[in-house]
C-alpha cells in the first residue's frame, strides 16, 4: 500500500519490493524490470532498456547488522553469480566496511570483520565502482566523543540518497609528451633538469596540479592536496597478501616478509645443471672472442658513444625523451644511465615471459628442434614420412610458434623422437 503511494507521489510507473518491505525500487515505462531472486537481504532484477542491446542484472542491497545472518546474503549472492549472463551491479547499503579508512571512532576495526564480504565479492568479480559524496553514510547521532561514523554502502546507503550512473563516456585522446628540442637552447634548462633529477616523480606531479588548483581555488587548494593524498593511499592499502604456500597473511610484518620472500625468489635463480647438447647441432655464428665481447659489461667511453649516435629528433616510444635530451644532459643522467646496462648484465633473476630476450631464446629453441628432427633422417632404422622419392624428405613444418610433426605411425619411428633430447 505504502510502496503504491510513493509511486504515485515520486512520479514512476512501476515499483516493486522484496518479500520484507525493507527494499523499495522504482522505475520507468522504458525499463522492464523482472524479479528473478526475493530475498530478505537483497532483491535482483533483469533489467532490459530500450537503448541497450544486452540485458544486464542489477542486485539492490540491505543486509543484516549480524555477520551470521550476512552470510545468507553472501551466499545467496554466490547462487545468482552461476546464472549472470552479461553485466552485474550490486549496491546498496551492505552494513560492513572494508578497511578502517572507512569507519571513524569506537574501536579500531579488524580485517576479520570484513573478510565474509570481501571473500564474496571476489567470489562474484565484483569491483568497487567508486563514490562521490559524504565518506561517512551512517553514524549512531551520539556526542562527539562517542560519536561514530561509518560508511555501509558500496556506491550509497539508505541511510543517504542513492545515485548509480551507467554511461558510456568517450575514452579522452591520449596526449604523448613531446620532448622540444629547442628547450635544450634555453638558459635555465639544465639548472631545471639538474633540479628535478631524481625527485619523487608523484610527488612532483602532485605538486603541479595543486599548483594549478591553487590558481583555480586559493587556499582551498591545500584541502585538494590533501585530499589526493589520501585517495592514493586509500587505492595503494593492502589488507591481506598471499605467501608462497598460498596461506593468507595480514598485518605490516608478516605481509612485508611474504613480499620480501616472493620478490627475491621472482628475481633470482639458481644455477641448474641442463642438458644443452642439442645446441650443438646449431652451426657457430660468431668466434669465441667475439662472443666474449658480447657479454662483456660496456664501458663509459661506449654507452657514451651509443648515446650520441641517437638521432637528436627520434625517441624510443611515443612519450619518451629523444636523443637531444640524453646528450645535451649527458653530465647529469651519465650515472643512471651507465647502472642500466650494469643491472642488466649483473641480473641473477633469469629470463621471464615478457622479457626482451625471451623471443630470441625461444627462436634458438626452434631452431634447435628442428635441427634435431632433421637429424633423424641421418639415424639407421628410422622409418619417416612416406613420400615420393623424388620429394625431399621432410618430417614436420614450423611457422612461428606452430609446429606440425610428420610420422609414419612405426613405433621405432616415435623410439628415434624421444631419442632426441629436448631444447626446452
Amino acid at each position: 500500500m505504502y510502496l503504491e503511494v510513493f509511486r504515485r507521489e515520486l512520479g514512476f510507473d512501476n515499483a516493486a519490493s522484496n518479500k520484507n518491505g525493507k527494499i523499495w525500487c522504482f522505475w520507468d515505462h522504458n525499463i522492464t524490470c523482472t524479479v528473478v531472486k526475493d530475498h530478505r537481504q537483497q532483491i535482483t532484477f533483469i533489467v532490459k532498456h530500450a537503448q541497450f542491446m544486452q540485458n544486464f542484472c542489477i542486485a539492490a542491497i540491505y543486509a543484516k547488522t549480524s555477520s551470521q545472518k550476512r552470510m545468507r546474503l553472501w551466499n545467496s549472492l554466490r547462487k545468482i553469480k552461476d546464472h549472470v549472463d552479461g553485466p552485474w551491479a550490486i549496491f546498496g547499503d551492505f552494513n560492513v566496511i572494508t578497511h578502517a579508512d572507512e569507519k571513524n571512532g569506537g574501536r579500531m576495526h579488524r580485517l576479520a570483520q570484513s573478510l565474509d564480504f570481501l571473500n564474496c565479492m571476489g567470489d562474484c568479480g565484483m569491483m568497487d565502482a567508486g563514490y562521490v559524496g559524504n565518506p561517512f553514510t551512517w553514524t549512531n547521532g551520539r556526542r562527539k566523543t562517542k560519536k561514530i561514523m561509518r560508511r555501509l554502502a558500496r556506491t550509497g546507503s539508505d541511510h543517504n540518497a542513492l545515485l548509480l550512473k551507467c554511461a558510456i563516456e568517450d575514452a579522452p585522446p591520449i596526449k604523448y609528451f613531446k620532448f622540444l628540442r629547442f628547450w635544450t637552447e634555453k638558459p635555465e634548462f639544465h639548472n631545471v633538469v639538474q633540479e628535478c633529477w631524481g625527485k619523487d616523480i608523484m610527488t612532483s606531479l602532485l605538486k603541479v596540479k595543486t599548483k594549478v588548483k591553487w590558481e583555480e581555488e586559493g587556499e582551498n587548494s591545500t584541502k585538494y592536496f590533501h585530499s589526493i593524498i589520501r585517495q592514493r593511499r586509500k587505492k595503494a592499502y593492502l589488507h591481506r597478501i598471499k605467501n608462497e604456500e598460498g596461506t593468507w597473511v595480514q598485518g605490516k610484518e608478516q605481509m612485508a616478509q611474504a613480499a620480501e620472500a616472493h620478490f627475491s625468489q621472482l628475481f633470482s635463480q639458481p644455477v641448474e645443471d641442463k642438458e644443452f647438447s642439442i645446441l650443438k647441432r646449431i652451426e657457430k655464428s660468431i668466434t669465441t672472442e667475439y662472443n666474449e665481447l658480447l657479454i662483456k659489461i660496456p664501458t663509459i667511453t661506449e654507452i657514451k658513444e651509443a648515446v650520441w649516435s641517437l638521432d637528436p629528433t627520434s625517441a624510443a616510444r611515443p612519450d619518451g625523451m629523444n636523443g637531444s635530451f640524453y646528450q645535451s644532459c649527458w653530465d647529469i643522467i651519465v650515472v643512471d644511465l651507465c647502472n642500466m646496462p650494469y643491472g642488466f648484465f649483473k641480473s641473477t633473476r633469469g629470463v621471464k615471459q615478457g622479457d626482451p630476450l625471451s623471443p630470441t631464446l625461444f627462436i634458438l629453441a626452434t631452431e634447435a628442434l628442428s635441427r634435431g628432427l632433421n637429424h633423424l633422417h641421418d639415424k639407421e632404422g628410422y622409418v619417416g614420412f612416406s613420400m615420393h622419392q623424388q620429394c625431399p624428405q621432410i618430417n614436420h613444418l614450423s611457422y612461428a610458434n606452430d609446429l606440425v610433426i610428420f610420422t609414419s605411425g612405426d613405433k621405432k619411428d616415435g623410439e628415434n623422437d624421444h631419442e632426441e633430447p629436448s631444447p626446452i
